[in-house]
């Protein structure tokens, strides 16, 4: 069963289409201009596949705790 059938994220996107954040409300966040995807599909499949390989990687154990997010978070 692939793993978005499980992920309240990758459902709440596939419902409204990942299209919420439109190309003009882009430009009121603080991210470089080569980082923006104007084409919503391919948006949308990146962020699918990055998901993906998170939810991958949890289930492998090779996920954090939020104590050491939050600490390297710190650090930097």
């Amino acid at each position: 069963m692939p793993s978005s059938s499980a992920s309240p994220v990758l459902r709440a996107l596939s419902a409204d289409g990942g299209g919420s954040l439109s190309v003009q409300d882009a430009d009121s966040f603080p991210v470089p201009p080569d980082w923006i995807i104007a084409d919503r599909e391919e948006n949308k499949r990146r962020i699918l596949a990055m998901l993906e390989q998170g939810e991958k990687e949890i289930a492998e154990g090779r996920g954090y705790d939020l104590e050491e997010v939050l600490a390297e978070l710190d650090a930097t």
